[in-house]
């Protein structure tokens, strides 16, 4: 299964249960050219849009800079979290690899 994943049946990916059903996906693989190239231009935009490391670099970026500017609205005394918070505006200015 592809549980976790965010793909649809027919449009980034073909999904088979058992071993006939899997054949039955490669033989339409293997007659219908138009949908191995939907397949891969529809894999690979899912994969650069959602799964690529930049992407998960900025979105795990972006909650953390979410979660300290909470933290630091129901504490603004705390010291250790404004220096944090300065260190935030540092860190977004730069790019993540």
């Amino acid at each position: 299964g592809c549980e976790g994943i965010d793909v649809e049946h027919g449009r980034s990916i073909l999904i088979a249960d058992d071993a006939e059903a899997f054949a039955g996906e490669v033989v339409r693989l293997i007659r219908e050219r138009k949908l191995r190239e939907q397949l891969v231009h529809q894999g690979y935009e899912l994969v650069t849009n959602r799964y690529d490391w930049n992407v998960i670099g900025d979105t795990l970026l972006d909650i953390y800079n979410r979660t300290l500017a909470t933290q630091i609205q129901e504490n603004p005394s705390n010291e250790k979290a404004q220096t944090r918070q300065s260190y935030r505006g540092i860190r977004s200015e730069s790019t993540i690899l």
